[in-house]
């Protein structure tokens, strides 16, 4: 009788541990799984700012004139992107799918196309083309913010020139418009026709001059 007892209380200490591990097993929660990190607005647009200084006197310009040089810098530095995308397409790993995108090589042409036929109209006038270019260079601009894609540096450069400029038309009639985008995208084209030594100092002053003595 002594040993039945025996064995009944350890068997039943053995089913009071085990139901203790379950309890606790169960109230136990995993880890919750790390979220995507998405870019900040502050952090993404720092790669929008170039260097200040006090010779950026094309700050000055009207908005009509900043985005007319603005425009024609651009067109000006475009072949160091045509000559990047010209032997391997240009692409950036996605950090939502892990999957290289690969980035249109006649997206800044088409973009600067588009730019030229609103430039000229009116505000409230349709922008749909322009929006959908605009929206075609956030996961690149993303991509270059995360480090994710990390092309030449005067390619860089004209990327995010078209971009802004895209970004100063699609946000024309927005509360927050900045008209010194055109004037930041006017460095960044400087600064690629100078790297890629796309042209001449002496060839790139005499563009510039007629627009520093409008002033």
């Amino acid at each position: 009788m002594g040993m039945n007892t025996s064995i009944i209380l350890s068997v039943a200490a053995v089913l009071v541990i085990l139901i203790v591990a379950i309890v606790i097993g169960m109230s136990v929660k995993p880890p919750a799984a790390k979220a995507l990190q998405q870019p900040s607005k502050k952090s993404m647009d720092t790669l929008l700012l170039p260097a200040q200084g006090n010779d950026k006197w094309w700050i000055k310009l009207n908005k009509v004139n900043q985005l007319e040089l603005a425009l024609l810098l651009a067109g000006m530095a475009l072949p160091a992107w045509e000559k990047y995308t010209s032997s391997d397409p240009a692409s950036y790993q996605d950090t939502s799918s892990m999957l290289p995108t690969v980035i249109d090589k006649n997206l800044l042409a088409v973009s600067l196309k588009e730019i030229k036929a609103v430039a000229s109209l009116a505000a409230g006038s349709n922008y749909q083309q322009i929006n959908k270019c605009y929206n075609q260079f956030i996961g690149p601009v993303i991509a270059l913010q995360d480090g994710n894609w990390a092309p030449p540096y005067a390619v860089k450069k004209i990327f995010l020139s078209c971009y802004i400029i895209l970004k100063g038309i699609a946000e024309n009639n927005k509360a927050n418009y900045n008209e010194n985008f055109f004037a930041v995208a006017i460095d960044h084209s400087l600064d690629c026709i100078d790297i890629a030594k796309l042209y001449t100092n002496m060839q790139v002053e005499q563009i510039l001059s007629g627009y520093r003595f409008s002033l």
